[in-house]
């Protein structure tokens, strides 16, 4: 009786840590509004000190906090690509399960950094989203079945996968 307990707490513990990581992932991509265009009659206000452009492309004059910040969105851009694979291969529900139940620590840890930090809010979404897009595209042009075949083998693994090995060293101070 008591293992038929434990069997039933851990299959509660990793459905609730899916629908965690699910919803999370559901507030970073329906969570980005729409962009407002500005009314006709008025004269967009110039800005005499133009902000840089976004990027979370690494530059080498990048400060350390910023370096590790934008890491960090790189990592969840990574996250959101397998997800945006697995929707466009109409991936088996066990592909999904086991890449959330390795990777889905990983992601809580770094968007709940990133967002108790205050730095998460609509532009950085965007930016996330948008590389997301792009590498999920390049992604799909090798086909599904190659690009699931990599998920399910670790490759989009955020913590060990080489695409990601730099950048969680760096998110993780490692």
């Amino acid at each position: 009786m008591d293992s038929n307990l434990v069997r039933v707490a851990k299959m509660f513990k990793s459905v609730t840590k899916i629908v965690c990581i699910w919803s999370l992932l559901g507030w970073l991509f329906l969570g980005v509004p729409l962009a407002k265009a500005e009314p006709a009659n008025e004269s967009p206000a110039v800005n005499q000190t133009q902000e840089p452009k976004l990027s979370i492309k690494p530059f080498e004059d990048d400060e350390p906090e910023t370096a590790r910040f934008k890491a960090g969105l790189r990592l969840l851009a990574g996250f959101s690509q397998v997800h945006y694979v697995t929707q466009s291969c109409n991936a088996q529900e066990n592909v999904i399960k086991n890449y959330v139940s390795r990777n889905g620590s990983v992601f809580a840890r770094i968007f709940g950094s990133l967002k108790k930090g205050g730095a998460f809010d609509d532009k950085y979404r965007a930016l996330v989203d948008e590389e997301a897009r792009v590498a999920s595209q390049a992604a799909l042009r090798v086909g599904c079945p190659a690009a699931l075949k990599d998920i399910e083998d670790g490759g989009w693994d955020l913590y060990k996968g080489v695409r990601f090995n730099k950048d969680y060293k760096l998110f993780s101070g490692r």
